[in-house]
């Protein structure tokens, strides 16, 4: 096991200027963990579940998918310090060329609002071609800390990523398991599931189609001037 990445505590801006900065404070409208992973997502979709406890609390939240992973050299690259990540000035992803959602990463440190343990296990394929298992761990009271652990696996076993939360007892995860919660998630997720319509993303058993939640369509096709060239775009507006 490879020893655990440390860097110092970050300093962070001011209370008044954090709000949309990093911070561990409950998501607003959706389960941030699941969208943060919604990028790596291929054909069959990522499936972010709910294990519930026997007085109906939420025991862990599981996030999986079947995206092309995340490499050894990745891992340690995005996970050394807070505010590295591969989506942190934009970008698509390697192979499928699909925008990156996310930056700074923002959902690592997001995931405690959800959890106080975290683990990420992912499968990807090096740059030798063999498949290279990455589990990445990590808990509230060393959260600037991740143990970082690989190992080769069989060429029969498939990329993708499972992340894990679990460990908090909090009132905002009861959110979770609202009806209204795959309604918000939709609406999130929304552009980016009609634009790339290959993805498909099951939430709690239920699948995320922004086709129920649209009541209307209009299309606008226009033109904007730049350096004496005129190029045309369309515009998609969504009720």
């Amino acid at each position: 096991m490879a020893p655990p990445l440390q860097h110092p505590t970050p300093t962070l801006p001011p209370r008044t200027t954090i709000t949309h900065r990093l911070r561990e404070r409950p998501p607003p409208h959706t389960n941030y963990a699941a969208t943060s992973r919604i990028t790596r997502v291929q054909n069959s979709g990522s499936r972010p579940t709910i294990e519930r406890s026997g007085t109906t609390g939420i025991d862990k939240i599981v996030v999986v998918d079947n995206g092309d992973g995340i490499t050894p050299e990745k891992a340690r690259t995005a996970f050394k310090q807070v505010g590295n990540s591969d989506k942190r000035v934009g970008g698509t992803t390697d192979r499928l060329q699909r925008p990156l959602h996310g930056k700074a990463g923002r959902g690592r440190l997001r995931a405690f609002a959800l959890g106080n343990a975290t683990r990420w296990t992912s499968t990807a394929r090096a740059g030798d071609g063999q498949l290279m298992r990455t589990t990445i761990e990590s808990a509230i009271s060393r959260r600037t800390t991740w143990r970082i652990d690989t190992q080769p696996m069989p060429g029969t076993d498939s990329p993708g990523t499972k992340v894990e939360l679990w460990g908090k007892q909090a009132n905002h995860l009861n959110k979770l398991l609202e009806p209204k919660a795959a309604t918000q998630i939709t609406a999130t997720l929304a552009p980016y599931l009609l634009t790339w319509t290959d993805v498909r993303v099951i939430y709690d058993g239920q699948r995320i189609d922004p086709q129920t939640q649209i009541q209307a369509e209009e299309f606008e096709n226009l033109t904007f001037d730049h350096e004496g060239q005129t190029y045309p775009f369309h515009i998609r507006l969504i009720h």
